[in-house]
């Protein structure tokens, strides 16, 4: 089928990868008591973890399979934004179309710069929280950031 442009951003941001290499992507509803919160999309090499179109992902954290893989993020970055949800995403999101919620976009790499995941979050806005907080270390100020959903 056609690729999406979050695919095609993912795939865009590859290096030393095949034309034919294959794509798998997960995609969640995050629920809390039933209600629903969040649609994650997440987009990583197929290969980097064994077996995965078998994995439940409602039990074991991507993050953990990178870890047990010995994939070593290396760099986490997330662009916070907002959009409006129409059409699928409204409905699972139990929204109208035309609402607004928070956007947040991640990309994962490695040392060497090799991105190994790519995710798109749509959150309803009464269930985020952005905040910052930060340690100076050897008399450099370090930012920690934390978007909680």
């Amino acid at each position: 089928g056609a690729l999406n442009a979050s695919c095609l951003f993912f795939c865009g941001s590859l290096s030393n990868v095949s034309e034919d290499t294959e794509i798998f992507q997960v995609l969640r509803l995050r629920l809390g008591n039933e209600q629903p919160i969040a649609i994650e999309n997440t987009y990583i090499l197929h290969d980097s973890i064994p077996d995965i179109e078998n994995i439940d992902f409602q039990i074991y954290s991507l993050y953990d399979l990178f870890r047990t893989n010995n994939i070593k993020i290396y760099d986490i970055s997330h662009a916070f934004s907002t959009t409006k949800v129409h059409n699928t995403d409204a409905r699972f999101l139990n929204l109208e179309n035309d609402t607004s919620v928070i956007y947040v976009d991640i990309t994962s790499s490695l040392i060497d710069n090799q991105v190994v995941e790519y995710t798109e979050v749509l959150v309803r806005p009464e269930f985020s929280k952005y905040y910052t907080d930060g340690i100076f270390k050897n008399g450099i100020y370090q930012v920690n950031a934390q978007f909680v959903i």
